[in-house]
C-alpha cells in the first residue's frame, strides 16, 4: 500500500513531462504570467487542502491521496487544454478592404470602379513562447483599410485577442484591439479603425487574455 502514492505521484510527474514536451510553451506562459502562477498555487492549496480535510475526516490514506492527485490532474486540465484547440476558419477575404456602410440621401448615378488594394505593411506571424507561423498584411484602398490574417497556424490559448501595437510593442498596452482571434488556423480579415497612421509603424499581437501574456506577433514593415 505504502508504493500507491509512490505511483501516483510518477504518474502525475510523467503527465506533466509528456503534456509540456508537446505543449512547451505552456510552461514559459504559466512562468511569466502572474494571475497563471496565482491558479497553479491555488490548486496545490486546494489538493493539499482536499488531502488534508479527508484524513482528517477518517479517509483512508489511498482515498485522500487520490482525490489530492484528481485535483492536481484537473489544474494541469485547465491550464493545458486550450493549447490543443485548433479551431479553423478560412474566409472569403474581399479583393479590397470593404468601407463601413453609409446611408446615402440618394443612390448614385453610376457605381465607380473598385480601387485596387495596396500592401502598405506586412510581416511575418512569430511565435511568443509558444508556436506559430503565417503572414499578417495591412491594405489599404480607398481610403479604408484592414488587417489580413493569411494562411495563419498559432497553438491555443485561453481568450486570444488580436492587437495593433506600436512597433516592436509586447503588450497591448496603449494599442488598439480588433477583436478576439477569430481562429487558431485560416484566413481572415479585421477592418483596420478609422484614422490609424500607418507611416508610425506598427506590429500585430496576438494576446492571451486570461493570463496576460504574449501568444505571438508580426512586426510589419
Amino acid at each position: 500500500m505504502r508504493r500507491l502514492p509512490l505511483v501516483r505521484s510518477a504518474a502525475v510527474v510523467a503527465v506533466v513531462l509528456v503534456l509540456l514536451a508537446i505543449r512547451p510553451g505552456v510552461v514559459v506562459n504559466t512562468l511569466r504570467s502572474p494571475v497563471a502562477l496565482l491558479v497553479v498555487a491555488g490548486g496545490v492549496l486546494l489538493a493539499v487542502g482536499v488531502r488534508a480535510g479527508l484524513q482528517r475526516a477518517g479517509a483512508r490514506p489511498g482515498i485522500a491521496q487520490g482525490a489530492s492527485t484528481a485535483v492536481v490532474l484537473a489544474l494541469l486540465l485547465v491550464l493545458l487544454a486550450p493549447s490543443f484547440r485548433q479551431r479553423t476558419l478560412v474566409e472569403a477575404v474581399p479583393a479590397a478592404p470593404i468601407a463601413p456602410v453609409a446611408v446615402e440621401a440618394s443612390p448614385p448615378t453610376a457605381t465607380a470602379p473598385s480601387p485596387v488594394p495596396v500592401v502598405t505593411l506586412q510581416g511575418e506571424l512569430e511565435g511568443i513562447g509558444h508556436a506559430a507561423r503565417g503572414v499578417v498584411r495591412v491594405r489599404t484602398a480607398g481610403g479604408v483599410g484592414d488587417v489580413v490574417f493569411d494562411d495563419i497556424d498559432v497553438e491555443g490559448t485561453v481568450e486570444p485577442s488580436v492587437h495593433l501595437v506600436r512597433a516592436g510593442g509586447r503588450t497591448p498596452a496603449d494599442g488598439i484591439r480588433l477583436g478576439a482571434l477569430k481562429a487558431e488556423r485560416g484566413t481572415f480579415a479585421y477592418p483596420l479603425p478609422a484614422g490609424t497612421d500607418l507611416a508610425q509603424g506598427w506590429s500585430v499581437l496576438i494576446w492571451c487574455d486570461a493570463f496576460d501574456t504574449p501568444i505571438a506577433v508580426a512586426d510589419l514593415g
